[in-house]
């Protein structure tokens, strides 16, 4: 895994945290459809 690759990760989690519960359930909605 490259720094870039590692470096993007990290912003998605970053992201997935800062997002709240209920858009969490929206996105899980969204993946599964």
């Amino acid at each position: 895994m490259s720094k870039a690759d590692w470096d993007i990760a990290s912003s998605k989690i970053a992201r997935a945290r800062s997002v709240s519960q209920r858009d969490l359930s929206s996105s899980a909605y969204l993946l599964q459809a």
